[in-house]
């Protein structure tokens, strides 16, 4: 390493820190950071992360040869703080922390991902940019979860043209898939036991309709008999002298026609009002099938519209699409802005993301970039 890549700070080289240097070099450590800190903290149980990552430091940037021990006499030099990443010094910033304690780990949600060797937490960081990304990324994965869908959910409207149409749809195979019976107890609470007794009364009223209408022909064809044998009379009375024997018979006749016409009016206004009956009956109690699925559509689309529009979580479970193919399709509308400024805010009061500014560059410094959407 070329002196001219250091910088010499005011670093306190104590007993100790000598102590710790002489037993890394006799004992071999490598140079890595993380073996360095591994030997320190679960062998020699130190704690104190300062001591630590200043003992990293010297004697990463310090090396002495095989025979030789580190004493107060060596030049000491380090890295200069610009030496480390924009990322590394933004997570060592927020957690006050030396940044030789911090190593480069993977990548993830296009934030880079760090591992914080004394407790080997995750910390994700990125410009704002990246963090947007991210968490959009997150939103849209295939598998969501319906706990932060109580929160998502406030930033989503559903899509009115493709929820009519799919709500058309799936009423159309229930009705496909149901009885009368089936519709009206869904539609009106009714049971096998009133379906049974409803139809039978119908049976009922249908049978005395058809005996009245029988009765009224009879009647009728009674009363024309009747017509033409008085016309009959009529004529004998004009053509013979002798009329009082018929004239008897005349009123005879006028008294059975007046007779059957005061039955025949009765049994007209009886037919009127059985068929008074099973038009009620059908209309309020026994719809036709037609009427059943009109009133059973309607029903179902309140129904259905409601749940969908106060669970859009269960709308979107139901498409069988990922969150994002229905980000794609339109089927919802997110307000991205808003969830997003809402998961930054919740996140800060939580003391999950901290922003650090580096080089006039605000870095977010997430602690666990699942913590973002833990709700």
């Amino acid at each position: 390493m070329k002196i001219r890549e250091l910088i010499k700070e005011n670093i306190d080289v104590n007993r100790v820190n000598l102590k710790l240097l002489n037993y890394l070099h006799k004992n071999s450590v490598s140079k890595n950071s993380t073996d360095i800190y591994k030997i320190l903290n679960k062998e020699l149980y130190i704690d104190d992360k300062d001591i630590i990552g200043r003992v990293i430091k010297l004697y990463k940037n310090n090396p002495i040869g095989d025979d030789e021990i580190y004493d107060e006499s060596i030049n000491w030099v380090v890295l200069s703080e610009n030496d480390y990443s924009n990322e590394v010094r933004a997570i060592a910033k927020s957690l006050n922390d030396d940044p030789e304690l911090l190593t480069f780990r993977a990548l993830t949600y296009d934030l880079e991902t760090y591992n914080h060797i004394p407790t080997n937490t995750l910390y994700d960081v990125g410009t704002y940019d990246d963090l947007v990304n991210s968490i959009e990324k997150k939103i849209f994965q295939d598998d969501f979860n319906p706990f932060f869908f109580s929160l998502l959910e406030k930033y989503l409207t559903l899509n009115e043209e493709d929820l009519e149409y799919n709500i058309v749809e799936i009423i159309k195979e229930e009705v496909d898939g149901m009885n009368h019976y089936e519709m009206l107890r869904y539609i009106g609470g009714m049971t096998l036991t009133d379906f049974e007794y409803w139809e039978e009364v119908m049976k009922d009223y249908e049978v005395d309709l058809k005996t009245g209408y029988r009765n009224k022909n009879s009647l009728l064809k009674k009363i024309d008999k009747l017509e033409s044998e008085k016309e009959i009379i009529l004529q004998q009375i004009g053509d013979e002298e002798d009329t009082e024997e018929y004239s008897k018979y005349l009123d005879t006749i006028e008294s059975k026609i007046s007779g059957i016409n005061d039955e025949y009016n009765k049994l007209l206004m009886y037919i009127s009002n059985l068929e008074d009956e099973i038009e009620s009956l059908r209309e309020e109690q026994y719809p036709t099938i037609e009427d059943t699925i009109k009133k059973y559509t309607h029903y179902r689309h309140e129904e259905i519209y409601s749940d969908y529009t106060e669970n859009p979580y269960d709308y979107i479970r139901q498409s069988g699409l990922s969150m994002d193919e229905v980000n794609e399709s339109g089927l919802v509308e997110f307000d991205m802005v808003g969830l997003i400024k809402e998961l930054i805010s919740n996140a800060m009061e939580s003391d999950y993301l901290k922003i650090e500014d580096i080089n006039n560059q605000s870095y977010f410094v997430v602690t666990g970039f699942n913590a973002l959407f833990q709700y």
